[in-house]
């Protein structure tokens, strides 16, 4: 076989591995890498991938790091085709138990739509981070519609769970929301539980999927580059 024809299969089959790659995100995916949010206040910054005590890597190279003292928060405004329940799927450097501050590491993700209405049927107005709280404390679920503190509790804190995630120092894990949306546009936030310094890895922040499938599974592996996915060698670097 020419030259030429075998350099037009093998273009050719990257164009059929590469759908097939993507179809594992669902249609309808949202992928929304946090270090391009839109940052107000000192609670935020954007962080270069590190070296660190830690598996895996950001999947943009980058990430939204909170671990420092201060307040604000980071948003995005986004838009959805259709209403109805979604996943908001998030990425972010989970703590082995010895090292986790559990007063101070926790982070809220809001979706929030003023034309929205909560469980209640009163607008939803975006309660105030203190009312917040105190809905979290109090398990007022009503209240929460479309909010959730993530990281309250380690994924690794079990066998179950570092056989998963794996047991190192700190490790990438995903974890999810549930978000009742109205089609058209939304507004994601990003806001700490508390302003006081945290670990260093603690509230960090790699990668959002947003999606109706609620059936999904967000993984590392659907955003390994193309070649990751035919190399059968574990040391090869991936997210």
């Amino acid at each position: 076989m020419e030259l030429k024809t075998l350099c037009c299969v093998f273009i050719s089959l990257l164009f059929i591995c590469g759908g097939i790659l993507r179809a594992a995100l669902p249609e309808d995916a949202i992928v929304l890498e946090p270090e391009t949010m839109k940052i107000t206040g000192d609670g935020w910054v954007v962080k270069e991938n590190f070296a660190g005590w830690f598996k895996g890597a950001c999947t943009g190279n980058k990430c939204l790091y909170g671990a420092g003292k201060g307040e604000g928060k980071a948003s995005a405004i986004l838009e959805c085709q259709r209403s109805g329940k979604y996943h908001i799927w998030v990425r972010y450097l989970d703590l082995e138990k010895a090292a986790r501050k559990e007063k101070f590491n926790t982070f809220i993700i809001t979706a929030y739509q003023e034309n929205a209405k909560d469980a209640t049927g009163n607008a939803n107005s975006g309660d105030s981070m203190e009312s917040l709280l105190n809905n979290v404390r109090e398990e007022n679920k009503d209240t929460l519609k479309n909010r959730k503190e993530f990281d309250q509790f380690g994924l690794r804190l079990d066998q179950a769970g570092e056989a998963k995630w794996g047991d190192s120092y700190a490790a990438f894990v995903w974890d999810f929301m549930e978000a009742d949306l109205n089609k058209g546009k939304f507004e994601l936030l990003i806001e700490k539980s508390h302003p006081d310094k945290t670990g260093p890895y603690q509230r960090t922040l790699d990668c959002i999927i947003i999606t109706s499938d609620l059936k999904y599974e967000a993984l590392d592996s659907d955003f390994y580059p193309l070649y990751v996915k035919f190399v059968p060698d574990p040391k090869t670097p991936g997210p």
